[in-house]
Order: structure tokens, then sequence, then C-alpha cells
């Protein structure tokens, strides 16, 4: 019986901490890479792509985003290439980004 009685008391004292978790979500890294992407894709000059990605991007980004491009190790080059080589990608989920950023 007194066995019963610690698991009904954990899981309340589970149950109501859980509620008390609340999470930051953050999404101007979205937001910063698709006026990054409009303006790299529109440029000719790939010295200007390369300071565009960091100013509009990568200067900005976030120190989630700062830890994604150092874990992963991320290149400028790399982004903008990406960005140049796959345009049927990123126009294929833009529209869901762009929902994500609207629905938090």
């Amino acid at each position: 019986m007194s066995r019963i009685i610690l698991l009904v008391v954990l899981f309340f004292h589970f149950q109501s901490s859980a509620q008390e978790l609340q999470f930051n979500i953050v999404t101007t890294d979205i937001e910063n890479y698709w006026t990054a992407y409009d303006k790299v894709v529109a440029e000719q000059d790939s010295a200007e792509r390369i300071r565009l990605i960091h100013e509009y991007y990568l200067d900005k980004g976030t120190d989630g985003l700062s830890a994604l491009v150092e874990v992963r190790r991320y290149q400028d080059f790399e982004l903008v290439s990406n960005m140049l080589l796959y345009p049927n990608y990123w126009n294929s989920i833009r529209g869901n980004t762009d929902l994500l950023v609207k629905d938090i």
C-alpha cells in the first residue's frame, strides 16, 4: 500500500514539474536566412555574395546558429553555393518555414 501512495505522490510531483517547463523558440535565424537568400541569389558577384551571407545571416545569428556552424564546420562559401545549386529545394521548403515562423 505504501508503494502505491509513493507512486501516486511521485506521479503528481513529476506532473506538476513538467507543467512548469517553458520553452523559448527563436525564429530569427529562419527569417534572416530568407533575407540573405533573396539577396545572395539576386547578386552576381561572388565576393559580394559572401559579404551578404555574413551581413544578413551569419553575423546576425543566434548562439544556436553559431554553435551549429561551428560543430558542422560550415563555411560561408558552402552556404552560398548550396543556395545557388538547389533553388528548387529552397523554394519547396520556404512556404513551410514561413508558416512555422507565423505559428510561433
